[in-house]
């Protein structure tokens, strides 16, 4: 099928993906909680052109979490952050490994559902994002070409505040629900602002499992004054993208279930190195 030979086409960023409640906020004093790991396999690199590289193998490991607490009757106050990174790149020129660990850039915000009705629901977020890990590139990358050109930097943070308002939507019918969002992160230091948005589709197969398939963009608006980065991860300043997810829940008892999510690029993908990513998660209900 099209859209899995294209899951497999480059690796995205799917953070917001990953850790999004949609349009619904949870009754005060209840929320819901996740942990998960996220493993991207790097295939290549992608320059600001459009150009594509080969490069040393390339793996990121990242433990993250989300959760949301209902504190009023349509609001609800969320955070979400990548607790530890692990990056491995080889240098293309001698074959070495080298393994970098970061912590990640936290974000605190808040949801407001404006329209609540029975099936219909749509809500405005504003969240802000601290620059906690070092943004100074730690590797140079390297082409696996001869003379080994140096095409990037890795770098292990972005390395600038940001400030994101998103607008979503919900619809629910018995067994299936759509949802979209649209956002625009504004970002401190000159650096560009972004545009994202994302679709998705929801559907419970019976009482314990469950799936969605999304599809998502991020895009550099290439209005800043900063010096754009090319690291594998996208990480800095000037990376886009358009993906798909195809993402699996299990209730294992209870209110908790584990997850698993497969994500890949689409296109228009930039400054950002290619390869499926694959998170496995575990969440609960409160």
């Amino acid at each position: 099928m099209i859209w899995i030979r294209g899951l497999l086409v480059a690796g995205v960023l799917a953070i917001s993906s990953t850790a999004s409640a949609g349009a619904w906020t949870p009754a005060p004093n209840h929320g819901y909680s996740k942990f998960w790991v996220k493993w991207h396999w790097g295939w290549g690199f992608v320059d600001g052109d459009g150009g594509r590289h080969r490069i040393g193998n390339y793996h990121d490991v990242t433990f993250a979490t989300y959760g949301d607490l209902g504190i009023a009757p349509g609001l609800a106050v969320f955070w979400h952050s990548d607790l530890v990174r692990f990056y491995s790149l080889e240098d293309s020129r001698d074959d070495s490994a080298n393994l970098h660990i970061s912590p990640g850039d936290p974000a605190l915000g808040f949801r407001w559902q404006f329209v609540r009705g029975d099936r219909l629901a749509m809500s405005l977020e504003l969240g802000a994002r601290a620059p906690i890990a070092d943004a100074e590139p730690v590797q140079v990358v390297y082409a696996r070409n001869d003379p080994h050109e140096a095409v990037g930097a890795l770098q292990v943070g972005d390395g600038a505040w940001s400030v994101r308002p998103v607008l979503s939507f919900g619809y629910a019918f018995d067994s299936v629900y759509l949802g979209s969002s649209v956002s625009y992160q504004y970002r401190a230091r000159g650096y560009d602002d972004r545009l994202a948005w994302s679709a998705e589709v929801g559907m419970t197969f019976n009482e314990r499992s469950g799936g969605r398939l999304r599809a998502s963009g991020s895009y550099s608006l290439f209005n800043g004054t900063a010096e754009r980065s090319n690291s594998p991860n996208g990480r800095g300043n000037g990376s886009s993208w358009t993906g798909l997810a195809v993402e699996l829940d299990y209730r294992l008892t209870g209110k908790w279930y584990a997850g698993v999510t497969i994500e890949g690029g689409l296109g228009a993908i930039r400054r950002l190195s290619g390869g499926p990513v694959i998170s496995l998660s575990v969440a609960t209900q409160y």
